[in-house]
Order: C-alpha cells, then sequence, then structure tokens
C-alpha cells in the first residue's frame, strides 16, 4: 500500500510539472509589453543556468560532506566532470559535452525561440497545435524505431490527435479571416518548425546511456545519478545561454521579416537589462515557478521514479495536460478569439487522447523475467549495472543454477529484442542467461 501511495505522489507532482509548464504563456504575455521576445528567452536561460549549476555544486559538496562524516568513499568532482568527456554511443558515439551542446542549440534554443515568438505574433492557441504536432511526430518516429507497438488504442490516440490538431487549425483560420494568406504561411511555417524542433528535443534527450565508469561511481554514491541528471540540465542550459547571442546574429543576416530582425535588435539594445526582468513579478513567475521548478521536479522524479511502474509511460500520458492549460489560459484569461463550444470539443478530444494512450501503454507492455549466470568475480558488478537500466524493475541475487534475477518491463518485442542485444549480451561476466514471458495470467485462492 505504501508504495502505491509513493508512485500515486509521484504521478500527482508530474502532472504538476506539466500544469507549471502550460501557465507559461501567461507570465510571458505579460512580459512582452516591456521587452524583447529574446532577452526574456535569455534571461530564462541565464537563470536557469544559475541555479542548476549552483544546485549541483552545492550538493556535490554535501553529499562529499556527509560521506566523509561517515567514513565512506566519496566522488570527486573532477570525476563527475568527467561525463563530460565520455563517449555517447547513443547519439553518434560523440562527446557527451558535443551531445549536450546539439541538444542545447538545435532543441533547447531552436524549441523555445519558435514557442515565444509563436506565442507573440500568432497567440497560445494556435501555437499549441505545435505540441500536439510533436506528439504525433515522436509517437511516428518510435514506432518507426520499434520502441512503440502500433496497437489498436495508439491508433486511436495519433487519429484523435490528428483531429484536434485539424480542428484547431481549421477553427483558428477561420477566426484570422481578416489576414492575408502570407500571415497563414508564415503561421504553418512556425507552427511546423516549433513541433520538430520539440520532437528532436524530447526523442534526443532520452539518448543517454550512461557508461562503464559511471557505473563504478554509482556504487561508490547510491545518488550520482541523480547528480548526472542535474550536471546534465546546468551544462544544457549554460550551452543554450552560451549560443544565444551567436544564433541571434545568425538570425539577424537572414531574410526573416522586417518583425524578427526589429525583435534582434530590440535584444542587443535591451541585452543589459536581463537582471531587471529576471526580478519582475512575472519574471520570476516565468523563471522559478514555470521554468525552474517544473525542470528540477521532472529530473528528479526521473531519476527516483519506482521501478515497479514505467516513467516513460506516464509522461506520454500525462504530457497532453500542458497543451489543455494552453488553451483554456489563451480562451480565458489571455481572451484570445476561440469559440468556447469548440474548446470543449477539443478538450474532450484531448481526455480520450490521455485515456487511449493510457490504455496502449498498457496493453503493450511486455512483462519477462531474466535468469543470469555471470562469473562469481562480476556477480555484484552485473547487478548493479543491471539495477540501473529503466526497463528493470527489480533484480534479485539467487543461489542455484542461475546467480540473477531481473523482473523487466519493455513497450513492444522489438524493444524486447534489442534490450537483449544491448543491454543483457553486454553485462559483465555473463555466461548464460534465460527469459521467461509472463502472461499476467493468475490464480487466487478463492
Amino acid at each position: 500500500m505504501a508504495k502505491q501511495n509513493t508512485t500515486s505522489q509521484k504521478i500527482v507532482l508530474l502532472s504538476l510539472c506539466n500544469v507549471m509548464w502550460g501557465l507559461i504563456p501567461l507570465p510571458a504575455s505579460k512580459l512582452f509589453a516591456n521587452y524583447s521576445t529574446f532577452l526574456i528567452i535569455f534571461a530564462r536561460f541565464l537563470m536557469m543556468t544559475i541555479f542548476t549549476m549552483g544546485f549541483t555544486l552545492i550538493f556535490i559538496l554535501y553529499q562529499q560532506m556527509h560521506l566523509k562524516k561517515k567514513n565512506k568513499q566519496s566522488i570527486k568532482i573532477k570525476e563527475i566532470v568527467s561525463y563530460l568527456a565520455s563517449k555517447n554511443v547513443e547519439f553518434f558515439n560523440f562527446p557527451q559535452w558535443l551531445y549536450l551542446l546539439f541538444l542545447a542549440v538545435f532543441g533547447m534554443n531552436l524549441m523555445t525561440i519558435l514557442f515565444f515568438w509563436g506565442l507573440k505574433s500568432v497567440g497560445v492557441i494556435i501555437t499549441s497545435i505545435g505540441v500536439i504536432f510533436s506528439l504525433v511526430v515522436v509517437t511516428a518516429v518510435n514506432w518507426g524505431r520499434g520502441k512503440e507497438e502500433m496497437s489498436p488504442f495508439k491508433a486511436l490516440y495519433l487519429i484523435t490527435l490528428i483531429g484536434a490538431t485539424v480542428i484547431l487549425g481549421i477553427i483558428s483560420q477561420n477566426q484570422q479571416s481578416g489576414e492575408n494568406q502570407q500571415f497563414s504561411w508564415n503561421t504553418i511555417g512556425i507552427i511546423i518548425a516549433y513541433g520538430l524542433t520539440l520532437s528532436f528535443f524530447v526523442i534526443s534527450s532520452s539518448k543517454d546511456k550512461m557508461s562503464s565508469k559511471e557505473f563504478t561511481l554509482l556504487r561508490i554514491n547510491k545518488n550520482y545519478r541523480l547528480i548526472r541528471t542535474f550536471l546534465k540540465l546546468g551544462i544544457l542550459s549554460f550551452f543554450a545561454s552560451l549560443t544565444f547571442i551567436p544564433l541571434q546574429l545568425i538570425f539577424g543576416i537572414l531574410p526573416l521579416g522586417n518583425e524578427i530582425s526589429g525583435e534582434i535588435s530590440r535584444f542587443f539594445s535591451e541585452v543589459h537589462l536581463w537582471w531587471t526582468i529576471s526580478w519582475t513579478g512575472n519574471g520570476i513567475i516565468l523563471i522559478l515557478i514555470c521554468t525552474i521548478a517544473p525542470y528540477f521536479l521532472y529530473y528528479f522524479l526521473a531519476a527516483n521514479w519506482p521501478k515497479h511502474t514505467s516513467f516513460d509511460l506516464w509522461v506520454g500520458v500525462l504530457q497532453l495536460i500542458e497543451p489543455i492549460i494552453n488553451l483554456i489560459l489563451g480562451v480565458t484569461i489571455l481572451e484570445e478569439n476561440f469559440p468556447i463550444s469548440w474548446l470543449v470539443v477539443i478538450i474532450f478530444l484531448m481526455g480520450i487522447a490521455i485515456v487511449t494512450r493510457y490504455l496502449s501503454e498498457t496493453e503493450a507492455q511486455i512483462f519477462a523475467l531474466f535468469l543470469l549466470k555471470t562469473k562469481p568475480n562480476q556477480n555484484k558488478e552485473a547487478m548493479t549495472i543491471a539495477y540501473s537500466f529503466k526497463a528493470v524493475r527489480q533484480v534479485f541475487s539467487l543461489i542455484g543454477n542461475y546467480d540473477l534475477m531481473l523482473d523487466v518491463q519493455l513497450h513492444s518485442s522489438q524493444a524486447l529484442n534489442k534490450f537483449i542485444q544491448q543491454t543483457i549480451l553486454s553485462l559483465p561476466g555473463l555466461i548464460e542467461y534465460d527469459m521467461l514471458i509472463i502472461t499476467n495470467t493468475e490464480m487466487d485462492r478463492s
């Protein structure tokens, strides 16, 4: 019962992350009147960098002091930072620092620029189409990569999202009937570009497998995963801040229109005001409540999610909360022109999408037990590494023909095959293994 309560609490907290992200248009729309759109984004990145790097450093020092008092071995800062030089085997074997740089520029930076520009130029309702579009793209890509099964419920989920997107687009276009056709094409371009960059960020963010050296650090300090997670977030924010001004210079020489050129010129003339934005009322709400708090909470949950349930499953189910909040804000508080009757229809479709996403994820789950025989001197190492993988819910030490048993949960048969090839067969000291698929057929005493 305690385990179930803990999971329920974490699901509520994950929902809260999406609610806080969904509130971003509210403070942002207030800041647009007084500051450059790009300056608001720049201030957001800089404050995120300061908070995350500062928190990570304090957390590392606290861990070292705490372990020193208990006369236990601690991780040196140099060993933690060496993570940046390790190879990312899931992202073209790039060094981690280069992977994070790509993710910051083509994911975090471009995604945020397009999102905020969409909020200012076409409004939150139309911009939210990009979020829904990205959900379709991510699902399609994961299906193509064998990470998801295309079950009937998953097909219904996609159909519902596409239907909601079409309705949003048609109704929004009708409300903008007084605008010219060029505006419509610009709008479509912003939505597609934002959806694609958001999809890139979501897909690429998960391509970050721990190296063998990091598993050693994990054995020294069980909180290394959390330290690594916050360090990754801090470096991402730092690279986003570092590359933001060069990106503005590049945009300045491209033929992107007078309106964007004016915003870029305004950014450079106001860049010294970034600190001022950070301490206005709306700046604090945007940066602290709608950015730092949800990101910290999200990554904390990712590093500490209960093994008996899937974090990715609940992320997929709950991520529709953000566009729902966007739409409600746009029609009510921000007073954008959109019929209430159609808003109800869209929210209803989103509700169906949430339910079908949950049903598709739970229906496609594969539960399996892996029995492993390992070399005696590498049993503990194999156990530690195995438990670090998301798909592994529990690890048991055995006495008998096998040494370890892994309780595994996966999303598709292709994911199961990939797990065997890339995870099971790569475990140190593995001699042989056997696999049992759980059929979920139960017999009770009644």
